[in-house]
């Protein structure tokens, strides 16, 4: 890691979001003067608002200059994300705040010679793969998250600072999982936690994870190194774990035994198709989808050997590790 340097300061967009504690952490504890900004006031308890909080829209870039001022670094993590809803009304606002807040994101560091934005996206934008995919495979989303997450990394690579110069780093965050866990992997954790969960196929599909604190450190890293400048990343923990190793490391950190039964994946697709039609037929929204089983059902193997190599960056949690330190937090916080 960079050697500490009293004074930089950071602006750290979407720092209210599950990842902001985290990130918040790294960038405060490298001493770094923190600013942070986000549509809306930060909680009392929150990590952000013990540090100077700029209250805007993503996309004003006049608010978004006056919290740059004087910056040596923005991260750029405010985004609208991912769920399963693909009504025009959400796809637009995907690209109003993905895109449009990016772009908005860009020409203000540009505007207030900002030297280095680090953008944040997500391995979505690769969309369905069999395969293991880099950097240098063709990103192909298949959802309008995706869709909108590839035309940001288009807008941040695409500008640069007054002299010409490469302004961003793209970082494509795996899965990000840990004390702050939200959406499909809190639920799995709940549902291991009180025996309610039925394995869905025979769990050798493929997940790529980060733990928070080294994609914190993987963030802090990219905004302290001026060549990781127009380049695009890869974060992950550095490895490929099958969604059987992920139950298995949940459920040990919950004192747990993996659950025993298990449905066949084509039974459970048609039966979840068949139950969302019969809810639908009665006007009334379906507790489970097809689309969340395909989700579940997918493979997701992504490398990420491009950062470890060009900026050295070391992932230090393992699964099992940061599962049980998630876990214990949840407990302590109530949440289990």
């Amino acid at each position: 890691m960079s050697e500490p340097s009293p004074g930089r300061t950071v602006v750290i967009t979407g720092a209210t979001g599950a990842l902001g504690p985290a990130v918040i952490r790294a960038f405060a504890a490298d001493r770094w003067q923190v600013r942070t900004l986000s549509r809306t006031p930060p909680s009392p308890r929150a990590p952000a608002a013990a540090h100077q909080h700029v209250v805007a829209d993503i996309t004003d870039v006049t608010a978004l200059c006056r919290a740059m001022n004087g910056a040596d670094a923005v991260v750029h993590m405010a985004a609208l994300l991912h769920v399963f809803d693909r009504s025009s009304a959400l796809t637009a606002e995907y690209r109003r705040v993905n895109v449009q807040g990016t772009s908005a994101v860009m020409a203000a560091a540009r505007d207030c010679s900002v030297p280095q934005v680090v953008a944040l996206s997500s391995v979505a934008v690769y969309g369905t793969h069999t395969q293991m995919v880099d950097e240098a495979t063709v990103p192909v989303p298949d959802s309008p998250y995706g869709n909108s997450k590839l035309e940001a990394e288009a807008e941040a690579l695409r500008g640069v600072s007054l002299d010409g110069k490469p302004l961003a780093a793209v970082l494509r965050l795996a899965a990000v999982y840990g004390p702050s866990v939200k959406g499909n992997y809190e639920r799995l954790v709940r549902a291991l936690a009180r025996g309610r969960f039925v394995q869905v196929g025979n769990g050798s599909n493929a997940r790529t994870l980060a733990f928070e604190d080294d994609a914190a450190q993987a963030i802090l890293l990219a905004a302290s190194r001026p060549d990781a400048r127009g380049a695009t990343f890869n974060v992950t923990d550095g490895r490929i774990h099958t969604v059987r190793e992920i139950i298995a490391a949940i459920t040990d950190a919950l004192g747990r035994r993996p659950p025993r039964v298990s449905v066949p994946a084509r039974l459970a697709v048609l039966g979840a198709s068949s139950i969302e039609k019969a809810f639908g037929l009665a006007g009334r929204k379906s507790p489970v989808t097809k689309t969340t089983l395909d989700k579940y059902l997918e493979h997701v193997a992504v490398s990420g050997r491009r950062m470890q190599d060009a900026l050295g960056f070391q992932p230090r949690w393992t699964l099992r590790d940061g599962w049980r330190h998630t876990v214990e937090h949840l407990r302590r916080e109530g949440r289990l």
